[in-house]
């Protein structure tokens, strides 16, 4: 399946649930998503960096690509992100709060998307997506439901 994101209104959950929202759901195909990692991967200056360490889970699948198409050394020990010309990657940046909450969220960072009311701006990502926008990446549950508030 190639073309646009398929875009599904979430209806709001029953108001005894915590969270109550209208999400804007866009799930990627694959297509998609490998085309936004090329993107993200071209924006990566060459000789920067030698290290790639992807935050879990999302992350990971990003730091694998990265490590193939920028020729960066994966690392799967976040102990070992201390390393010089390290790249800190994840698959969004939505409230910021993984990225921040790791030490080494003063490494330079990339991510596929990023939210606007994230606290960490990546260094590099492929694009700006609204609040309400919940992104179903290919490696996830469609039927998944957003964990937080908008």
């Amino acid at each position: 399946l190639v073309g646009k994101p398929v875009r599904v209104r979430v209806p709001p959950r029953a108001p005894k649930e915590k969270i109550v929202s209208a999400w804007n759901k866009i799930i990627l195909t694959p297509q998609e998503f490998h085309d936004q990692i090329v993107k993200l991967a071209a924006m990566i200056p060459k000789g920067k960096y030698k290290y790639v360490y992807g935050i879990p889970r999302g992350g990971l699948i990003v730091a694998v690509y990265l490590s193939h198409y920028c020729k960066l050394e994966l690392l799967c020990n976040p102990f070992y992100v201390g390393k010089p010309n390290s790249l800190v990657v994840d698959d969004i940046a939505d409230t910021g709060k993984t990225l921040a909450s790791y030490p080494y969220s003063a490494y330079d960072t990339a991510t596929i998307h990023y939210k606007p009311r994230s606290i960490i701006k990546p260094t590099y990502f492929v694009e700006e997506i609204k609040n309400d926008d919940w992104i179903v990446y290919p490696y996830e549950k469609i039927e998944e439901k957003p964990n937080r508030e908008l």
